[in-house]
């Protein structure tokens, strides 16, 4: 009975030295199962925390808002640099939530400013209600025209078409910068009367005749002087209040200057302006007041 007992003890022995390292060896994966069981739990973790790959963005986004607040920091405490106004285009290069806001961020000059992301979308917003008073001229650089319209219980009515020149190339794209010699492109206003032009005559006295200035750059030409590093964010910001004021921006050669509607005969030999005929000229300026919209396409 004694012989029987000694394989089983023999056994037994073995079996409590062999069975911790059996059990280490399942406990303890090598380096490299240690590496993908870690890449395994990274990617699940990325599952369970619901992180999604970036989104993509439209190349271009509008500005919807009447005007929104441009930011150095995606958060509502950050300072103001500039403000963008409705209508205005731009192109996100990232979106970033914070406390529950999302942020889009631009880059202008090589700096990062960040927008409300509420305050964009991918469609234009409908533009406001036009204020119908007084007179509207509508100049058409393509058909060399300068349309009269006149208020008409809350419409535009046609009053009279005069013909007219633009800049001496005869090139119709928007003004850029001084000395181009291009005409604008947009929506403006009549921010001056000049009573003494330098182009014209009054053709009965000889003596000078008044000339319109239109209240360029506006802001959506001050926005893509700053995108296209012509003005710096103060000039933008300059521009953009004497803009809000129905004000001239100060006159300085950078966007270029003194865009006129004045005299001298309607053809392209100006160097931006918008010349007319100068009994045409004595007629618009006996029913033009500052603040007659101008849009220029």
């Amino acid at each position: 009975m004694k012989g029987r007992n000694i394989i089983p003890a023999a056994l037994l022995l073995a079996s409590a030295i062999l069975a911790p390292a059996t059990v280490n060896a399942q406990e303890k994966p090598s380096k490299k199962a240690e590496q993908i069981t870690l890449s395994t739990r990274g990617e699940i973790g990325k599952e369970l925390s619901g992180a999604e790959s970036p989104e993509k963005l439209p190349e271009i986004m509008y500005i919807t808002a009447k005007s929104t607040r441009v930011r150095k920091a995606p958060k509502t405490s950050a300072k103001e640099v500039f403000k963008l106004f409705a209508g205005m285009e731009i192109h996100p290069i990232e979106i970033k939530k914070v406390n529950e806001q999302s942020w889009m961020k631009i880059s202008v000059q090589g700096e990062d400013y960040w927008i409300f992301e509420d305050d964009l979308a991918e469609e234009k917003a409908p533009e406001p209600k036009e204020r119908v008073k007084g007179y509207k001229l509508v100049i058409d650089k393509e058909d060399r025209t300068i349309t009269l319209l006149k208020a008409d219980n809350g419409s535009w009515s046609e009053e009279k078409v005069y013909p007219m020149g633009i800049g001496g190339s005869g090139d119709t794209s928007p003004k850029q910068v001084e000395g181009d010699g291009l005409t604008p492109t947009g929506k403006y206003y009549i921010a001056n009367i000049n009573p003494r032009s330098n182009f014209g005559e009054h053709p009965d006295t000889g003596n000078p005749i008044p000339s319109l200035q239109i209240g360029y750059p506006n802001r959506f030409d001050a926005w893509r002087g700053l995108q296209d590093g012509i003005i710096d964010t103060r000039r933008y910001k300059e521009i953009a209040r004497a803009i809000g004021k129905k004000g001239l921006p100060r006159q300085r050669r950078d966007l270029g200057t003194y865009i006129m509607i004045h005299g001298g005969g309607a053809s392209d030999w100006t160097i931006g302006c918008i010349a007319v005929d100068n009994t045409d000229m004595l007629e618009l300026s006996r029913l033009i007041k500052l603040g007659t919209p101008v849009e220029i396409k």
